[in-house]
């Protein structure tokens, strides 16, 4: 799925500045800029000035503040995919309640993925992609982790017993003896 958190990487110069300063801001700073951008009465040496003006952000060159404007849609096309996504995936949940999560996420991929091809977006495919790789190598390390707890739990299963008998102990002490002993003292700072 896509992720709503716009693109933080590090770039030099205004148009990393601009950057910054866009992700800062609040909705209505922004809503303020938009209209600025396309605004048919201003010109991009307006639009510098402004920026100049109430930024700090000295950008000399148009061609800056194109490959902002193409950024901000980017993202903002991102943002719109990934609130059709999460709206989709309630809805494919709702609509089918025997399916699994997987599923569901499954539909929607596919359905964004048909969007991306569509319309010919594929920046917006490669994202998805990106998207649906890192959720699935989420569930394979959970999978993982689950797989090799129980496997653990089950071979301590004796300890576990003689902790969860021992009646000196609340149970958030319990807890904290199981933990020790399944993944040891370290992991439970």
């Amino acid at each position: 799925m896509i992720s709503t958190q716009l693109s933080r990487k590090a770039i030099p110069g205004p148009i990393g500045d601009l950057k910054k300063a866009w992700l800062d801001m609040t909705d209505e700073e922004r809503a303020f800029w938009m209209d600025l951008f396309l605004s048919p009465e201003k010109t991009l040496f307006d639009v510098r000035a402004e920026i100049l003006k109430r930024l700090d952000i000295d950008i000399k060159h148009d061609s800056t503040i194109s490959k902002f404007r193409s950024w901000w849609q980017h993202e903002l096309r991102y943002r719109e995919e990934a609130e059709l996504q999460r709206e989709e995936l309630k809805r494919a949940i709702e609509d089918n309640p025997t399916w699994s999560l997987d599923q569901a996420r499954e539909a929607v991929l596919s359905k964004g993925y048909r969007r991306a091809e569509q319309t010919g977006d594929f920046d917006l495919g490669v994202a998805i992609i990106k998207q649906d790789l890192a959720a699935q190598n989420l569930k394979l390390d959970r999978d993982k982790f689950e797989f090799r707890a129980a496997e653990l739990a089950l071979s301590q299963i004796e300890s576990l017993r003689s902790i969860k008998a021992d009646s000196t102990l609340t149970e958030e002490q319990k807890i904290k003896q199981a933990r020790i002993k399944l993944f040891g003292e370290e992991a439970v700072c």
